[in-house]
């Protein structure tokens, strides 16, 4: 018997499916028409329907015991940007290629697979919901992109791929792009943006955490999503609870509390706190105290709901030695770069985690039991497969991991991402939580020598600013376009490691590349001019202005020793030094502080 969301989709949906199969058989030639009419056919529609109902299929950390329909979850206005300011049709969004712009727990991936259930009952486009966590990145991302095709039920090769991306009716549902490996997130953005610029038809919709790499995007429309306002809020529990007398409680206690309603301004964050407050009337004084709560609150949530009932551990493990050993197991699958896993990787956590606790016994299928069952932070996720109910879990309980680790094991993993780009990418969010819960040592072992390093201060507080350095702030995908004449007209900054952990170096530098870059303007004009017919070709773009690389610019005409002083002039009396010197001061005085509290 088929699920009731698929027999929705299938009156909505095959209608407006069918008739794009027969538009684009009719518009087909040759070989290309037979391939259309065998692989778009009503049959392989209605299992390209069935598999996109599957994607409406959701669990939630407010109701972690049932499978739902997304249609009773999703609150409508929850997702919001400038302008226009609700979308529930892609083509309201006015361009083909959208980059969905949201911090954690905006409700992106909700918000992406309810556009893809409205695409498929609208029929307006194919629409393809693709996570990249889910992609192997072992191969080219358009050979990802047609396996993923494959996947939802229509066997097509790259004629057929090619025609229907040129045809205006293939929409891509990207979600996740922060998710993709560091290691290969540069990559996968250049071909992301290839695939932009030669499909010019082809809808893609990317969503992605702020600062994750694709910022320098030429194609790419960027949508910010709002934070919730205070009526959203009320309107968002009133939708949680289903009822006013059930959600009026916590609606009073934000309307009391300035601080609580500025703090719980995304779905994820009213959800926990709704969660909290039901359970324990907990008012919390910042967001890392938020998450602090959660792993006790869920332990004993299932308890406080149901009068006389307790659901007893398998594990037979306290609250304390639970809560470690998930913080270890946190913090193990992130650095193994794992958010979802199957159950010989789980057991092989949870086995390192409970050897870390010195806890002797075998418990993982216990461990495994009591994580899912009863606190619902990681949960089934298909066939012998768990992943975390939100990825800010893993990172926050990651942090609390780290907090605890002794000062010289600190000092190694704050090191090892001052001087790995790639390693920061990783763990970004988890420095975010570790400001505010370990931050004395953020600041001395992370956040100062970033910022020496940034600018080029050496141990001896030299400025010893290099090209390298200048290179890393910029961005290795930063592009300027530019007129014939060398005028400048735009400039895609890249996401670099300064963006989020020193904005306002990022500011400055910004900037002052502006302004030396309006001084290059014949160099710009030259630059055009004297190269090869092929590269002028390439950076042409069909409105006549040109698009170049800065950095491969700089090189090119060997301007980079005039960059670095150019920039070093300007950064000596700078806010961005002051800014520094404070720091420093700051935690100067709490070393001072330290020593005088602690002398015996």
């Amino acid at each position: 018997m088929k699920n009731k969301m698929f027999e929705e989709l299938i009156k909505l949906a095959t209608g407006g499916l069918d008739k794009i199969a027969a538009d684009l058989y009719q518009s087909a030639k040759g070989v290309i028409r037979n391939e259309v009419r065998e692989k778009l056919s009503i049959e392989r529609i209605r299992a390209l329907i069935e598999n996109i109902s599957q994607i409406g299929k959701v669990k939630t950390i407010f109701n972690p015991d049932k499978i739902l329909d997304l249609g009773e979850i999703y609150c409508e206005g929850v997702v919001t940007f400038d302008e226009p300011e609700i979308v529930h049709d892609i083509r309201s969004f006015n361009t083909e290629k959208v980059l969905l712009q949201g911090g954690p727990g905006q409700g992106k991936s909700i918000y992406l697979k309810y556009l893809c259930l409205e695409e498929a009952k609208n029929g307006h486009f194919i629409p393809i919901f693709i996570e990249f966590r889910n992609l192997s990145f072992e191969r080219p991302l358009k050979e990802e992109l047609i396996i993923a095709i494959q996947n939802f039920g229509i066997k097509i090769e790259v004629e057929l791929f090619d025609y229907l991306a040129k045809s205006e009716k293939l929409l891509f549902i990207l979600d996740g792009f922060d998710e993709v490996p560091s290691n290969v997130r540069i990559k996968t953005a250049r071909e992301l943006e290839q695939i932009a610029k030669t499909y010019k038809n082809l809808r893609i919709v990317v969503s992605s955490r702020p600062d994750a790499g694709l910022g320098a995007s030429v194609y790419f429309k960027t949508f910010k999503i709002k934070f919730l306002s205070k009526d959203i809020q009320e309107k968002f529990l009133k939708h949680l609870f289903g009822n006013e007398e059930e959600s009026r409680p916590i609606e009073e206690v934000l309307k009391e509390n300035e601080f609580l309603s500025d703090v719980t301004r995304t779905p994820l964050l009213l959800t926990l706190f709704a969660i909290t407050y039901k359970a324990r009337q907990f008012k919390p004084d910042s967001i890392s105290e938020f998450y602090s709560i959660i792993f006790p609150t869920m332990l004993y949530r299932h308890d406080r709901m149901k009068l006389g009932f307790e659901r007893e551990r398998r594990s037979k493990l306290s609250d304390y030695q639970i809560q470690r050993i998930f913080e270890t197991l946190c913090f193990l699958s992130l650095k193994a770069g794992k958010i979802r896993f199957n159950t010989l990787d789980f057991k092989n956590y949870l086995n390192k985690s409970t050897e870390h606790e010195r806890i002797k016994e075998n418990l993982e299928d216990e461990l495994i039991d009591d994580i899912t069952l009863i606190t619902a932070l990681i949960i089934e996720d298909g066939y012998d497969n768990y992943s975390y109910v939100h990825k800010s879990i893993q990172e926050y309980f990651s942090s609390v991991f780290i907090s605890r680790l002794t000062d010289d094991r600190k000092f190694e993993f704050y090191d090892h991402l001052v001087s790995s780009y790639s390693e920061y990418e990783k763990w970004k969010n988890v420095i975010n939580f570790l400001s505010t819960i370990d931050v004395y040592n953020y600041q001395r072992y992370f956040l100062l020598p970033l910022r020496k390093k940034s600018i080029g201060l050496n141990n001896k507080d030299k400025l010893m600013l290099n090209y390298s350095q200048i290179e890393n702030s910029i961005g290795s995908e930063t592009k300027v376009r530019i007129d014939e004449n060398g005028n400048m007209i735009n400039v895609y900054w890249d996401d670099t490691y300064s963006s989020s952990t020193f904005p306002q170096f990022i500011e400055f530098i910004r900037t002052e590349m502006v302004n030396f870059l309006t001084d290059e303007k014949s160099s710009l004009a030259d630059y055009l001019m004297f190269c090869e017919v092929s590269e002028y070709e390439h950076y042409q773009e069909s409105d006549g202005a040109f698009i170049l690389n800065l950095l491969t610019y700089i090189t090119n005409v060997k301007r980079s020793r005039a960059l670095v002083k150019y920039i070093s002039v300007k950064i000596k009396n700078s806010q961005v030094m002051n800014e520094i010197n404070e720091l420093e001061n700051e935690i100067l005085r709490t070393d001072k502080m330290n020593q005088e509290i602690t002398s015996f």
